[in-house]
């Protein structure tokens, strides 16, 4: 018997948030797992959609640890609409892509994350080619195995095993989260940018590399 799920749609406390963003991850662990497996059994198209899922996954630890940061109704009805939209929590992989792609700035990458057709539209395309067979406009039929090779899925589950390795979420890291993007999120690229490196300098999780890549970013 299949039970409909009443979704929850409220605010959420810290504590729930943690718990949230430690199941999320775990899923997500267990989707790139499976995605290895489809990988090294040579079924490319499917390693690459459970990878883009493991991606997923992980994007919505971004749109919960936003939830801390509002007590606005409406903003939270946005954040799990988000919750629950591919487009949205692809923009983990979509970063990766435009890194790739020779950007180095948010400035740069904000044009193709933001737009609908963008980057992150087309990794969702991708997840679905690599599912199902699909017709083109040319009634050309393309198959899974024609769409996704292995080069892509080296790629994908590459990105996503990069992601999902993490220690856990506590309720420290969502209270440092909330005191430094508190009233910055809604900010000028500038305040957003002195809040990021304020953050992750006291999350002291980050190495002087690393901290010198971000950045750079908001340059």
């Amino acid at each position: 018997m299949v039970h409909i799920l009443n979704k929850h749609g409220g605010k959420l406390t810290v504590q729930q948030i943690v718990e949230g963003i430690n199941a999320v991850m775990s899923n997500a662990q267990g989707l790139f797992q499976d995605a290895v497996l489809l990988l090294e059994h040579g079924r490319f198209p499917r390693a690459a959609s459970l990878a883009i899922l493991s991606i997923e996954e992980v994007g919505k630890t971004i749109i919960l640890r936003r939830m801390a940061l509002t007590e606005d109704q409406d903003d939270i009805d946005g954040l799990w609409k988000e919750f629950t939209r591919h487009h949205a929590k692809n923009a983990p992989a979509a970063f990766v892509n435009r890194l790739m792609a020779g950007d180095r700035t948010f400035r740069e990458m904000k044009v193709s994350l933001e737009n609908k057709g963008g980057e992150c539209s087309s990794i969702d395309q991708l997840k679905q080619l690599g599912f199902y067979v699909d017709c083109d406009k040319t009634i050309r039929w393309l198959t899974p195995s024609d769409q996704v090779t292995e080069s892509i899925a080296l790629h994908y589950v590459g990105i996503a095993g990069g992601l999902v390795n993490q220690p856990e979420t506590t309720i420290r890291d969502i209270e440092l989260f909330v005191k430094h993007f508190k009233t910055a999120w809604g900010g000028s690229a500038d305040i957003k940018k002195q809040a990021f490196l304020n953050w992750v300098q006291e999350y002291g999780q980050i190495s002087q590399n690393s901290f010198q890549f971000v950045e750079n970013l908001f340059s």
